[in-house]
């Protein structure tokens, strides 16, 4: 029992093995947001920034999502369904709402786009490449991975004038769920 008692110690002095990546919080979202331009890719990462925001959305989440999962409603709010997710163990689905600002900036991408089935978010090639699978339809035609989206999050900071040495994948769900500055009594 004393050994066990003193490596808990022990564990308990020694730094951290993971470090805390940075979160994009509100105002960090809104300023990446305003300094985006309306091309194609400012469009896409646009639509993709504010929807991971909102919904708390992991990269693998956000990759993972389709054209069939989205529900746009008359009053310009629109509903998501994750159908796979890391705290989704038993396969159900989660459904989250979104505002009407991202949910205009979804369905601009996606008629943008020209998205009918499919992937949401894809990659927007400098030329035109052959792959050995079949391209999916619409006007680019093959998804992104988890890996692009952490870069896409880091250039779009750093475009932002935001430091975005620690900025990843998950900085959208972490800066949502932190405290967007001082509290007020």
């Amino acid at each position: 029992e004393a050994g066990r008692l003193m490596w808990r110690g022990l564990r308990r002095t020694l730094p951290k093995r993971q470090h805390q990546k940075d979160g994009l919080v509100l105002d960090c979202v809104d300023q990446i947001l305003g300094a985006m331009q309306d091309s194609a890719a400012g469009l896409r990462d646009a639509a993709m920034l504010s929807l991971a925001s909102e919904t708390l959305a992991r990269p693998s989440d956000v990759v993972g999502l389709h054209v069939e999962h989205i529900t746009f409603n008359r009053d310009g709010t629109a509903r998501v369904l994750f159908v796979r997710s890391k705290t989704d163990q038993e396969g159900e689905g989660a459904v989250s709402a979104i505002s009407t600002d991202c949910a205009a900036r979804l369905r601009r991408w996606i008629d943008h786009a020209e998205l009918t089935v499919g992937a949401i978010f894809r990659s927007i090639p400098l030329i035109a490449k052959t792959y050995r699978r079949e391209p999916l339809p619409g006007r680019y035609s093959w998804p992104l991975s988890e890996r692009d989206v952490q870069r896409i999050y880091k250039r779009r900071a750093a475009a932002a004038a935001l430091d975005a040495t620690n900025i990843s994948g998950q900085s959208p769900r972490v800066g949502s769920t932190q405290p967007q500055g001082p509290a007020s009594i």
